[in-house]
């Protein structure tokens, strides 16, 4: 068998906290899931060798209709709120072997960053040449850390120290974000049940916009309307 140089992933468990059925949930009359499937069918990848990993039918469903694969079970005890991504991927990897399906890279992408373009893929695929470990998209920071504030026996904290005493200008460092877009891991790294090797991974950086994250509700009415 010809070994394939990147695959790519789709994770969209069924249930999901911020948002009912987030992953099928409507947009502009298109299902959240269909906007990351419709990025990777105009990109350089090859939307066969794509894998859903749902417990889902629903989704599955539609992934079908997109000619992706969705032949792996993503079991019961690997779709809850509290399971690591990490032991999902080590799970999907160990039934790649088993499949005898062979590959250099697994890219990620998931349903929650709608606004990922296809050149945003194909610029992280771009990177592969360089023949990292692993690669992460990240953006520009919307605040500075610097003005970000937690509450603790209702009374506001600075996490690095009382920003009014400096100048915005001030702050020494530019500070950016890993915004979830786009991950690629090796198959290196997943032989030793790892997902991202930080001492040999390069970063993409994506435009603010594309890197929206949709989370909750308030995320879907700004979602909705840049869409719009």
């Amino acid at each position: 068998m010809n070994e394939k140089k990147v695959i790519t992933l789709v994770p969209a468990r069924k249930n999901s906290k911020g948002i009912k059925n987030k992953n099928i949930y409507k947009i502009n009359g298109k299902p959240l899931i269909e906007y990351t499937l419709d990025s990777i069918k105009k990109s350089k990848l090859n939307i066969k060798d794509c894998y859903i990993l749902s417990d889902d039918q629903r989704v599955k469903n539609i992934g079908k209709k997109y000619g992706v694969n969705i032949e792996y079970k993503r079991p019961k005890n690997l779709s809850k709120d509290k399971t690591l991504f990490i032991e999902n991927l080590i799970h999907f990897f160990a039934w790649t072997k088993s499949k005898s399906i062979n590959f250099k890279y697994i890219m990620i992408l998931q349903p929650t960053s709608p606004l990922r373009t296809y050149q945003d893929i194909n610029s992280a695929l771009k990177l592969l040449k360089k023949k990292p470990k692993s690669i992460i998209s990240i953006s520009e920071s919307l605040e500075n850390p610097n003005v970000s504030i937690f509450f603790k026996n209702k009374k506001i904290n600075f996490y690095t120290g009382n920003p009014m005493m400096k100048r915005r200008q001030d702050f020494i460092y530019k500070s950016y974000f890993i915004n979830g877009g786009i991950y690629l891991v090796s198959r290196e790294n997943l032989e030793k049940n790892k997902f991202i090797n930080f001492k040999d991974t390069l970063y993409l950086m994506m435009d603010k916009l594309n890197s929206f994250d949709l989370n909750d509700y308030d995320d879907l009415k700004i979602l909705k309307r840049i869409i719009r």
